[in-house]
This record gives structure tokens, sequence and C-alpha cells, in this order.
């Protein structure tokens, strides 16, 4: 097992600190790989303090020549280009963002073989292909986050997610997606926020979902789930917010649904559900926000969500009731 030593030097100028030189190699590289420059970034001047010192570049507490990057925070910089596998190199990584910039191409299978990362956010930029095979979360055990949300990602949901298993939060919304789910996502038991809207998901939502007792946010709005909605809200007992809107549900709304004391948003619109809006507006007593527009359902809203003042979506307003 690799030791990462830091070594204390007293009355060192700053200005002299710089990063251990594999890490400047992988950032050189990384930059060169890319259409776009990175004006702050500066590895020939004489007196360049280091890259410790460029933008989006966070190194560790150490003092000394050879100090190592934990965080590559480079959002919204206009970034254009593609990543290479250089960045592998990084192996005291931690926090990896490039959100929001022009990014593309394929993802680099080394770029999931970072043993100390915790954050990856590439949101937002124009990745495309499938992460199927990418072995995420078989060397690291630390990811805490995956942020993919807005890229052109096609194929299934990963299985090998799995292993990932102190995730607390995915984000794989605004791609291509297709396919079912697969049940090892429903082994993440540490999983707080799972947003997989405006894909082409389809199958049934498995009772499998009940297992992720720590989720606080479940969205999979715009997709091509159809089947009953599973009646597992039990076991969510610290869900907040779920929205499956704009889907092809069918059936009642689930007892354990209309029971939860912890909702304060929900959102169901556009699917085709039926049977009566038998909500337990006493229990769901957090429950601020809810839409069950361009359904099926046929019965009054319920007097007690509008002396609550609770916010029902115009859709609902539109509702042909049966």
């Amino acid at each position: 097992m690799a030791l990462s030593l830091c070594f204390e030097l007293p009355n060192l100028n700053s200005k002299t600190l710089t990063c251990n030189p594999d890490d400047l190699r992988a950032l050189t590289g990384f930059s060169n790989c890319l259409e776009s420059t990175i004006p702050e970034w500066n590895w020939n001047s004489s007196d360049s303090p280091g890259c410790c010192a460029w933008t989006g570049v966070t190194c560790d507490n150490c003092t000394g020549f050879d100090r190592r990057v934990v965080g590559l925070e480079l959002g919204r910089k206009r970034l254009v280009g593609k990543i290479c596998g250089s960045l592998a190199d990084l192996n005291q990584l931690r926090v990896l963002n490039f959100s929001h910039n022009f990014l593309g191409g394929s993802l680099p299978d080394d770029l999931f073989n970072l043993p100390n990362i915790e954050i990856i956010d590439i949101s937002n930029n124009d990745f495309v292909g499938s992460i199927n095979n990418k072995g995420m979360c078989t060397i690291s055990t630390k990811v805490r986050v995956l942020k993919f949300s807005n890229n052109y990602f096609s194929g299934e949901v990963s299985k090998v997610l799995a292993n990932c298993t102190s995730l607390q939060h995915l984000s794989f919304d605004e791609n291509i997606l297709s396919g079912s789910l697969p049940e090892s996502l429903f082994q993440l038991k540490n999983l707080s926020e799972l947003n997989l809207q405006s894909n082409k998901i389809s199958g049934s939502l498995s009772n499998g979902i009940g297992n992720l007792s720590n989720l606080v946010k479940l969205d999979i709005s715009f997709n091509l789930f159809s089947g009953v909605l599973p009646d597992i809200f039990t076991r969510l007992a610290r869900l907040e917010q779920f929205s499956a809107r704009s889907n092809l549900f069918t059936g009642h709304l689930p007892t354990f649904l209309v029971d939860s004391p912890s909702l304060q948003m929900l959102n169901l619109n556009k699917n085709s559900l039926s049977g009566p809006i038998n909500l337990n507006c006493s229990a769901m007593k957090n429950l601020v926000s809810i839409g069950l527009g361009l359904n099926l359902f046929h019965g009054p809203i319920p007097k007690s969500f509008l002396l609550q003042r609770i916010e029902i979506t115009q859709s609902w307003a539109q509702q042909p009731y049966r």
C-alpha cells in the first residue's frame, strides 16, 4: 500500500512550493488534450509558484516540494476538447469537477480507477457513449457523489454501480439512457439522492427501490416506466421529494405513499393512474406541493388540502375526472 507522507520545511517561501512531478505531468497532459486554454496555468514561467497555485487546483497541506493534487475544480471555465487518460496519474485526487463546460467524446476508463476519488461531477457537457464497463468503484471505495447530468450517455444504467457502496448522490438525468434499472442499483444503502429524469428508461419500478432506506429525493420523471407504483414507501421513511411525472404508470395510488409523513413534494402528473384520490391529509403533515393531474383519477380534491394551502400544480386543475 502506497503512503503519502508530508515533510515539514520551516521558513520556506510559499512561492517556491510546487506540486508532485507526476501530478504536474498529468495536468500538463490534460491541458494538452484541450482545444481551449486555461490562461492561469503556466508551467513554463521561471517565477511560477507551481501547479498548486493554478486556478482550480487544490493540493494537500504538506509543506515542501512534493505536494499532491487532491482537487481539480474547473467548472464553468469554457473548456473545449476531451478528457485524457493522463488524469488517472493524479492518484491522490479526491474531487474532480468539470461541470458546465463544452467537453465531449467518451470517458477514458482510467478515469474511474482513481484510488482516492470521492466526487466526480462532469454534468452539463457533451460526453457520449456507454459507461457500463468502466470498472466504476472497483478500486476506490470512497466515491460519494457521481454527477453525469445533461450529457449524451447512452445504454443502460450500469450494473457496476453496485460497487459504489459509499455513494450518496447519483445523477444521470438529461441523457439518453434506456433499458430497465438493474437490481444491483438497489444495493446502494447510503444513497440519499437519485436523479434519473429525462431519459428513455423503461420497465417497472422494482420493489427493490424500497431497499434505499436513506433516500431523500427520487426523480424518475420523463421516462417510459410502466406498471403499478410499488407499495414500498413505508420503507422510505426519509423520502421528502418523489417525482414520477410523464411516465406510463397505471393502477391506484399506493397505500403507503398516500400515508407518508416525510413527503414534502409529490408529482405524478401525466401518467395513467386511476382510482380515488385517497390522500391521508392528517398523515401527510409535511406535504407542501402535489401534482396528480392528467391521470384517470375520480373524485374531488380533498378539502383539507385546500385548507392547508398546499400547492397544487395547474395540471391537476385541468384534470378530466371520471
